[in-house]
């Protein structure tokens, strides 16, 4: 959590008013006059000298399905899409493969316009997400598939687990099924010898 002051609560109340004024009819904007509050607050402010942090440029953004409003979502993928050196994400639903491929697609497209990762640096990845002790969990698929896009599906331990085991399953059926229908598999492939893997996994 974090404190905010100054210019971007206008934006910050603008957006809750909205909703508030939807879900309720009550117009908030109009009983708090809060534009003009705002600016005598600001002349207060500054007259008393009160000791401030430091001033940072911010951005106040919003998924709002009911005005088919996706401001988040645009701004991720316009984001990653010019990032040259770095790009630090911290949110818990780090779930949408969609931001994977734009990644990916910066990489491809910055390759063959001839960046050379010896002589201009490599593009870093941060992200923080939510903890994965739970293994795949709802929404932890998306967000295996993601880091496994990304090369690092081994920072989702359990949740790469759980994946060799419903590829080995999988697999398992497949060769069951060649066999029965006469097939015969190479070493390693059959189904005695991919059963003997799953029960190996397992454990």
């Amino acid at each position: 959590s974090c404190q905010l002051s100054g210019p971007i609560l206008e934006y910050l109340h603008l957006n809750f008013a909205q909703a508030w004024q939807k879900e309720t009819g009550e117009d908030l904007l109009g009983e708090r006059d809060a534009q003009t509050v705002g600016e005598c607050l600001e002349r207060v402010f500054r007259q008393q000298k009160l000791p401030t942090a430091n001033s940072v440029m911010a951005q106040i953004l919003r998924t709002q399905p009911q005005e088919n409003t996706q401001d988040i979502e645009t701004l991720y993928l316009h984001t990653v899409g010019n990032a040259t050196q770095y790009i630090y994400i911290e949110n818990q639903y780090f779930r949408w493969p969609v931001l994977a491929e734009r990644i990916l697609k910066n990489v491809r497209t910055q390759t063959e316009c001839g960046r050379d990762c010896t002589q201009h640096g490599q593009l870093h990845l941060f992200v923080v997400t939510n903890a994965s002790d739970d293994g795949m969990g709802r929404g932890g698929v998306n967000t295996y598939r993601m880091l496994d896009a990304l090369g690092r599906a081994d920072t989702l331990p359990a949740a790469a687990r759980t994946k060799q085991l419903e590829q080995l399953e999988q697999r398992l059926e497949a060769a069951r099924q060649a066999e029965r229908a006469g097939q015969t598999l190479p070493p390693g492939q059959s189904a005695a010898d991919l059963a003997a893997q799953l029960e190996e996994a397992r454990q």
